[in-house]
């Protein structure tokens, strides 16, 4: 998904210059020839994972991982890693050069250690725009399980930050402390009758004092009549 991130973010397919109109063509080279490094890597680990797996149907996707040689917080995680990037390709050619499955814990630790490095080389020669951290954590949070949004966190340390700030806030929910209210409060969530949508995990609150005539929020309002309107 961080790659993905970064091949939308310069334009990776339209663009030759990857968005810096400026970059020297021993750059745009040495980034295609990382690229290309990140693609072996993807190969060697598809040739390792066949052995393992050779009744696998040609032509499709091979599931990730199996419940039966990983523990389900690994299994889940990684499957939520991929519907996501699935989702953001829009080349099923790339997809296919790059599908993997991955059946033993130390191979899979290897790949992400040696594509994180490539990646980060990437994100030094060309820079992407600060990804939008509000989409990402929508995206997350979106039909996840206090689990599987656990196992992502865990997942993408020194992975990917985006990912495990976003993942982690959404476990957390959010937290209130040593706040004062005169008046009006909505403290916690709330869901109209007709609200059919994905919510945010719990929130904490610690020293809320309500009185006086404010009028204050703490929480989410999913559908119907916002809590502002009179």
């Amino acid at each position: 998904m961080r790659l993905t991130r970064w091949g939308e973010a310069v334009h990776v397919k339209e663009d030759p210059m990857l968005s810096r109109p400026n970059a020297m063509d021993e750059e745009t080279q040495m980034a295609k020839r990382t690229l290309l490094q990140i693609l072996v890597l993807f190969a060697d680990t598809e040739k390792i994972s066949k052995k393992h797996k050779l009744s696998a149907k040609a032509g499709a996707d091979p599931p990730t991982l199996t419940t039966k040689e990983l523990d389900l917080a690994i299994a889940a995680c990684s499957n939520k890693m991929k519907e996501m990037s699935v989702k953001r390709q829009q080349a099923s050619s790339f997809l296919r050069r790059t599908s993997w499955a991955i059946y033993h814990k130390s191979e899979f630790e290897e790949l992400i250690t040696n594509i994180s490095k490539l990646i980060d080389n990437l994100e030094m020669l060309f820079p992407p725009p600060k990804p939008s951290f509000e989409r990402t954590g929508d995206e997350i949070a979106r039909n996840s399980s206090e689990q599987s949004l656990k196992s992502l966190g865990n997942a993408s340390c020194d992975v990917d930050s985006t990912v495990r700030a976003a993942s982690m806030g959404a476990v957390l929910g959010h937290y209130y402390s040593n706040i004062a209210v005169h008046g009006k409060a909505q403290v916690g969530d709330t869901f109209s009758d007709d609200w059919q949508g994905a919510h945010g995990m719990s929130h904490r609150y610690h020293g809320v004092l309500v009185g006086g005539s404010g009028k204050a929020l703490m929480g989410n309002k999913y559908g119907g009549k916002s809590f502002w309107d009179d």
